[in-house]
């Protein structure tokens, strides 16, 4: 049997600190998949409302890489969801930002570093194959 030796370029997309508030996403796990996303500041979320976090974060996608970025619901009376804002920066990057919605009848507070989602991405080697690379955050 013929031993490949598959030479896979370094392609990952690139994460953007907009402020001294954001907060640098992390691996919870050394062998994890996803990097975790959090609040950079205290948010309340009304009773009954929705409310856009700004994660302070961008994210610049170069091409052959596929991203996710699945949001995590901070509490059972709460739901997460990703805002795509489908606007690119002049510099081609995208704001990361995160749509909470409040369902109960009080208001909720979201403290400073609450987890709000999870980056996960891709590099793209063929249609059935996927190779996972740790993201550079500048």
């Amino acid at each position: 049997m013929e031993n490949l030796n598959l030479e896979i370029p370094e392609i990952v997309p690139e994460i953007i600190l907009t402020s001294n508030d954001a907060i640098t996403p992390k691996k919870k796990k050394a062998l994890g998949v996803g990097y975790d996303i959090y609040s950079p500041q205290t948010v309340v979320i009304p009773s009954k409302t929705k409310r856009l976090i700004n994660t302070e974060l961008k994210l610049r996608v170069p091409p052959h890489i596929q991203v996710k970025i699945d949001p995590i619901s901070v509490s059972t009376y709460m739901e997460s969801y990703v805002v795509n804002c489908d606007k690119k920066e002049s510099d081609g990057s995208e704001k990361i930002m995160i749509l909470v919605s409040n369902k109960i009848d009080q208001d909720f507070m979201i403290p400073k570093g609450t987890l709000l989602g999870r980056i996960v991405y891709s590099i793209i080697v063929d249609q059935e194959q996927y190779v996972v690379r740790p993201i550079p955050i500048t």
